[in-house]
């Protein structure tokens, strides 16, 4: 049996050239099937346009969701080739912990990384750690599950948490605060899965404050500070 796909009932192909005609046994006739070569091709490179257009498109849209305004046009290329290389350098799977003082670009790396992981067609989301939290404990009164609310934050490709150990501002944080990182950390690492965790504690402050077992997953991270003036009093 000839498989016809059919993209136009007109006997003309559209530059106005009768189309070509093939013959299928099980119907024993001739019918147009095939539009002239010179249709053919133009047909097939618009489809291709159109596919290259909708694929932008849906960069475009992803990008919007998922990072704040503010970070639309970061880029790699705002950050010096030393930690561009660290960045290319390092295991596609492992996680990075970003720390340092307020302002030194910390969510505009993060940013930059996320994008580029959008760029690829990858699925990458960025949360704030308190944001995170505080949608866990609203569903309670929605009747979802912690685990509904997670899932997201666990199966993409890329996750970027912000600002965490910023809820109890250093000090040790709550049980159910330490168990939501713990539980989304562990079930990354296990399917090895990046994230991008940024701080503004220095590790050992961010120890105290998420407890050993924390620790020692942030031990597998690639770990960095960002130095530096505060890049929004620069910008100002």
């Amino acid at each position: 049996m000839i498989d016809v796909i059919d993209k136009n009932p007109s006997p003309l192909c559209k530059c106005g050239k009768p189309r070509q005609k093939v013959f299928v046994k099980w119907a024993g006739k001739y019918i147009h099937s095939k539009w002239c070569p010179e249709c053919e091709y133009n047909y097939e490179n618009e489809m291709a346009k159109q596919e290259i257009i909708h694929r932008h498109e849906s960069i475009k849209k992803a990008i919007k969701r998922e990072i704040e305004p503010i970070y639309y046009n970061s880029s790699l290329d705002d950050f010096s080739e030393q930690i561009k290389q660290v960045l290319i350098d390092k295991p596609a799977d492992q996680g990075v912990l970003i720390w340092g003082k307020t302002g030194t670009g910390k969510s505009h790396l993060a940013s930059a990384l996320i994008k580029e992981a959008l760029k690829a067609e990858q699925r990458a989301k960025m949360v704030r750690f308190k944001d995170m939290v505080l949608s866990i404990r609203a569903s309670y009164d929605n009747n979802k599950t912690e685990e509904s609310i997670l899932r997201p934050f666990i199966s993409c490709h890329l996750l970027s948490i912000e600002d965490i150990g910023t809820i109890r501002s250093g000090k040790v944080e709550s049980d159910f605060c330490q168990d939501t990182l713990l539980t989304v950390i562990d079930a990354r690492l296990q399917r090895n899965k990046p994230t991008i965790i940024t701080t503004n504690l220095s590790p050992e402050d961010l120890w105290n404050a998420f407890g050993t077992r924390l620790a020692s997953r942030f031990s597998t991270f690639l770990i960095f500070k960002l130095d530096g003036r505060d890049r929004r009093l620069d910008k100002n």
